[in-house]
């Protein structure tokens, strides 16, 4: 009887195994495509509103005028700019714009990546539909 069981066991966890087997590559060809979309969005949002915020803060860093710094002698124009930018740019809206800007930046970094998680679990999806699972192995479905 308890051979009887053990076989059971044994056909059920095998039949289980290739059920499982037999999903996962569909399984993850359809994640590998929403993780490749989400990333495509998110990577041209992304990038479109980098390239928006960084024409608006541009706009802000050079909108006042900065006093000659050939009266001070401790002074270049690269110093005077960078002690003065304070008062030349109302700090609320510039700071926003630049807190704005490096969030599009880690949504268009965060697009890349999940487009590269969509790549791979293609990949591995289309590697895993080539094989078929036979007697606790992988074989190439061509091989026998």
């Amino acid at each position: 009887m308890q051979g009887a069981s053990r076989a059971l066991a044994a056909t059920c966890k095998g039949a289980l195994r290739w059920a499982v087997m037999k999903r996962v590559p569909a399984v993850l060809l359809w994640a590998g495509l929403a993780l490749f979309v989400l990333g495509a969005g998110n990577w041209w949002v992304g990038s479109q509103k980098v390239q928006e915020h960084a024409i608006l803060l541009a706009q802000f860093d050079g909108g006042a005028g900065v006093v000659p710094h050939e009266d001070f002698p401790n002074l270049s124009a690269t110093t005077n700019r960078g002690l003065l930018q304070a008062f030349r740019v109302p700090f609320g809206r510039a700071a926003a714009t630049r807190q704005k800007l490096e969030f599009y930046r880690t949504v268009e970094f965060g697009g890349r990546v999940l487009m590269l998680l969509g790549v791979l679990a293609l990949v591995l999806s289309v590697i895993l539909s080539r094989r078929k699972w036979t007697g606790g192995r992988f074989s190439f479905s061509g091989a026998k």
